[in-house]
């Protein structure tokens, strides 16, 4: 998924995109994100209704979520010439087709 960086959620002065695999989305955007809130709640530092708009502004954020067909070529050529995974080679492949970073939580 390719996450446009250039949003009211984003710090100043941040790269336009980056590529985010699935795990880091999963294990890690949505789950810190909304406990992140919950604390701010629970310690009188977020109204529930702030909480709650902000929540409703994190729906809206602008994921893009993209096909692996169009990468499958240049993703097998990473995969063979880097002797990673195929799946990891997609997101090489996005990355550099988007021409962005790629943030990941494993190794590659």
């Amino acid at each position: 998924m390719s996450v446009p960086a250039n949003t009211s959620m984003a710090a100043p002065n941040t790269l336009s995109h980056v590529v985010m695999d699935a795990s880091v989305a999963i294990k890690w955007l949505v789950p810190e994100a909304t406990n992140g809130l919950w604390r701010k709640w629970r310690e009188k530092e977020l109204s529930a209704e702030a909480v709650q708009e902000i929540l409703t502004d994190f729906r809206r954020f602008p994921l893009h979520i993209h096909s692996g067909e169009s990468l499958c070529d240049v993703a097998w050529t990473v995969a063979q010439g880097s002797d990673r995974t195929f799946y990891d080679s997609l997101y090489v492949a996005l990355a550099v087709s988007a021409g962005c970073p790629l943030v990941t939580g494993g190794v590659l």
